[in-house]
């Protein structure tokens, strides 16, 4: 009896084990990740949907360098520490942009649309975009030697910066030239996104390049907003001066005084 008992057990565990291997193998297929052949000429349209990330994917040994967006109060843009991958997420109300983005070795126009998340099924969202190139580029950049990353002497950095909020964002170093803001993010490190502050205090997505092991944002300001998840951190520029008019800059037009006799001109004060 006994033995009769274990050899029918031992049949059913063999028998149910391809079912298992067979149930795992399938939830690998997704169709949510789309494949884009490469076009020099061509512009790729894009839908995200709020509450939902996608990533862009390139070619072997293609890093990131500068990326610009037209609207970039409606997108999050976030590279990866190496610059190879691209993390893109519509935020606030959808709308439609488009971008650029310029890596060492291509060029790639995209149209950025933004549609609500909230009715749509899971099945119809993209996860990930991965180009794919039927030849080797032959590099399409147009400069014959890459130009320093810093050009800017050290003595002249200004290296006065503080943060407040979640400290795991706060990059390893930070520091501006006047004209560029140099972030530079521990290895391995998730890349937090980098805003700027309207002057409504808003927030809206910086223009920046990635340049060794630095993000380079494209601006000076007096603070930026660094995302990544539910982490927010503010980094602050406590060296930061508004720009002045020089000696040359135009002049506030004169202005006409009104009154019951008429309008008469009244000089602007210098």
């Amino acid at each position: 009896m006994t033995a009769k008992y274990l050899a029918l057990l031992f049949a059913s565990f063999t028998l149910a084990t391809p079912v298992l291997a067979q149930t795992t193998e399938s939830a690998v297929v997704a169709p949510n990740i789309r494949y884009v052949p490469y076009d020099p000429n061509g512009v790729v349209r894009l839908t995200g949907h709020t509450g939902y990330q996608m990533t862009l994917e390139f070619d072997e040994g293609e890093r990131i360098e500068t990326v610009g967006i037209g609207d970039s109060s409606g997108w999050q843009v976030t590279p990866n520490g190496a610059g190879t991958v691209m993390f893109l997420k519509p935020v606030g109300l959808p709308r439609t942009t488009n971008m650029s983005i310029i890596t060492n070795m291509r060029r790639y126009n995209l149209e950025l649309v933004a549609k609500s998340g909230l009715k749509i099924a899971p099945s119809q969202v993209t996860y990930a975009v991965r180009f794919t190139y039927p030849q080797k580029p032959v590099d399409e950049t147009v400069s014959a030697a890459a130009p320093p990353i810093i050009a800017t002497p050290p003595e002249l950095w200004n290296r006065a910066y503080s943060y407040d909020g979640a400290k795991a964002n706060v990059p390893d170093q930070v520091f501006d030239d006047g004209k560029a803001t140099y972030f530079r993010f521990a290895t391995g490190a998730a890349t937090p996104a980098i805003f700027s502050i309207t002057p409504d205090a808003g927030e809206s997505i910086v223009n920046f390049a990635v340049r060794g092991p630095y993000v380079v944002v494209e601006q000076v300001a007096p603070q930026f907003v660094l995302r990544h998840g539910k982490e927010v951190t503010i980094i602050f520029n406590e060296a930061y001066a508004a720009p002045t008019p020089g000696a040359d800059a135009p002049r506030e037009r004169a202005k006409k005084k009104c009154g019951l006799f008429g309008c008469k001109s009244r000089e602007a004060k210098p």
